[in-house]
């Protein structure tokens, strides 16, 4: 009897170490899942923000560049060339660091 509960508590301690490896390698695959989906989302936050923006500079050029009391057709055409050259020259601006970036190592991370 005595060594029928010896192998009792040998295969119950067996099959519970078992269980433990197969519980701790889920848990930690898990977690690892979960931080992985984590920073997905906040690089994707940090992007969209990023973009976001380039989008408000050229709105803001837009609408706080346009005088809404013009009532003169010249006077209108003359300020929508403005507000286009003024795009144009931003985005040959933006082009341009972006090409400078290109070229350029990042900065490392201390």
């Amino acid at each position: 009897m005595v060594n029928r509960k010896k192998l009792l508590l040998r295969t119950v301690a067996r099959y519970c170490y078992i269980l433990y490896r197969l519980f701790s390698l889920e848990s930690v695959f898990s977690c690892s899942v979960i931080f992985t989906f984590y920073r997905a989302a906040f690089g994707l936050r940090q992007a969209l923000i990023s973009n976001e923006d380039r989008f408000y500079t050229y709105c803001n050029k837009i609408f706080a560049g346009w005088d809404f009391c013009i009532t003169d057709g010249n006077a209108a055409k003359l300020k929508q060339s403005s507000l286009m050259y003024e795009l144009k020259v931003g985005s040959a601006d933006e082009r341009i660091i972006s090409t400078y970036q290109k070229h350029s190592r990042p900065m490392p991370s201390l």
